[in-house]
Parts: structure tokens; sequence; C-alpha cells
């Protein structure tokens, strides 16, 4: 359960792989809410949310982001209730499509470090295309014109950039690394 981030490639910023607990903590107070787990990797802790009959809600999603402390959640939802050690201990270290990420703060720092670098181009609706305007890269041998300037659409010519990043939370813009 690596953590990339939207690039052309993907940058991998923290790779998969087992770390080293120093320490555990099961449900101890961390300021106005309790995490399920509270484990210590070099010194720095990470919280562990187990899911079994209901997820994060928002308020405590918030709680997490104002903590800022990385945060993931292990879905045994779907687990039976009565299987052994060696089962749970699988599902909580063995990869699987059971965890993720719901806040990591090395990608909140690299998503930040990214917008300070780059260009918010507001997204225009025009029809059943999404435009935006002024693409910097004279790569389109036929850019798309609206009243004498040159659009990248987002679905084609964005999304298939390298200097892509994604879209800004509101979903309004799109990050675009080249100047």
């Amino acid at each position: 359960m690596g953590i990339e981030f939207l690039h052309r490639p993907p940058k991998v910023i923290a790779p998969e792989g087992r770390y080293q607990l120093d320490s555990v903590a099961l449900e101890q107070r961390l300021g106005d809410f309790i995490p399920d787990v509270i484990a210590y990797v070099k010194d720095r802790p990470l919280l562990i949310e187990i899911r079994v009959t209901h997820g994060i809600d928002d308020q405590k999603l918030e709680r997490i982001k104002s903590a800022g402390i990385s945060t993931v959640e292990i879905d045994l939802s779907a687990a039976p209730r009565d299987f052994p050690r060696e089962v749970l201990e699988a599902l909580v270290v063995e990869a699987g499509d059971h965890k993720r990420w719901v806040y990591n703060t090395c990608a909140v720092r690299q998503r930040k470090r990214i917008l300070s670098e780059a260009t918010l181009r507001p997204k225009i609706p025009r029809g059943s295309a999404t435009l935006v305007e002024g693409c910097p890269l004279p790569r389109f041998s036929k850019p798309y014109w609206v009243n004498g300037k040159p659009y990248a659409r987002v679905m084609y010519e964005c999304a298939s950039c390298e200097h892509y990043s994604g879209d800004n939370d509101e979903g309004d813009a799109v990050i675009c690394r080249a100047n």
C-alpha cells in the first residue's frame, strides 16, 4: 500500500513495504478523539483505524487532519468474526485492497509543494467538452480554438500530458506543472 502522487509517470512518495513498529498503543485518547491504534515508526506516530462495522466519518477525518498524523484504515468488515490469530495477522500485515491511506502527511506536503510550483488553469465547460485556456505547450497540431485563443481539452490533451497533476480540491481547475 504505497503512496503515489498523480504525476507522469506516477511518483512514489512512500514505497510499499514492511516497517518496524517502535511501539503500539490501543485506544488511547489523542486530543479530542480516540484512534483504534497508535503505532510509532521511527518515533513518528501512525494512526491505524480498524473498520469492522463502520468506517471513519467526516468528523473523525477532520480531527485526524487537524492532528496532522498519517492514518491507515484496515477494513475487516468482510472478514469472519471467528478467524484465528494467524489470519488476523495476515490481514493486518500482508498487502491487500482492504487497506487504504485515509490521510498521509507526506502526500499532503508533496501536494502543497507541487501546487506552489504549478499553475491552476481554470476549467471551462464548452458543450460536451471541458477546456483549459492557455496551455503553454505548443505540442498540439490542431489546438481547440475559441474566440481566437487556443485551448486544451482536459479529457484528451491534459489527461495525457506529463505536466498534468490532477485537479484542484474544488475540481474547477487543472493543476499544470508546465510554465
